[in-house]
């Protein structure tokens, strides 16, 4: 495949690109939810979403270029194979597909980040809501997974 390397190189640069945008709707997430302001949370959910469904596509480009090359993406190593075989004496490709790795993992990492800031906005909330109805503040439990375990029982706010 002759020009392999400039295809891998392209898509390579629009992967670590969108990892990077991606990076970045994570930080305006995190500082959205820092911020309780459900706007820019909306605002920031939509861009995250745009960005991991880019991803995806990019993702799914790689691993047709793969299958091109002769290599089963399924399979791990596939890309660093396809990398070894092809004539990229400096190097290039392999530090950008680790640079894409790197961002990907800072990404999930990120995403988990939030994730606990938006479960520990939910307890909040839902501790204040136990408070207006009078109920007690729910025991902190959790399932054998690891997660909190939630209660959702339903109670009026007041009696006319």
């Amino acid at each position: 495949m002759s020009n392999g390397p400039t295809r891998l190189r392209a898509l390579l640069d629009q992967e670590a690109a969108c990892a990077a945008e991606l990076l970045s709707a994570l930080a305006t997430e995190r500082d959205a939810l820092s911020g309780a302001t459900p706007e820019r949370l909306e605002e920031a959910a939509a861009a995250k979403a745009g960005h991991l469904a880019r991803l995806e596509a990019l993702e799914t480009d790689r691993a047709a270029l793969l299958r091109q090359c002769g290599e089963d993406p399924a399979q791990p190593g596939s890309m660093e194979r396809l990398l070894a075989r092809l004539d990229d004496p400096a190097g290039q490709l392999a530090d950008r597909w680790r640079e894409i790795l790197d961002g990907v993992a800072r990404c999930q990492s990120e995403n988990r980040v939030n994730g606990a800031i938006a479960e520990l906005s939910k307890r909040y909330v839902q501790n204040a809501l136990n408070v207006l109805q009078g109920a007690p503040p729910e025991p902190e439990t959790y399932l054998p997974s690891g997660a909190a375990a939630t209660s959702t029982v339903a109670r009026p706010l007041g009696k006319a």
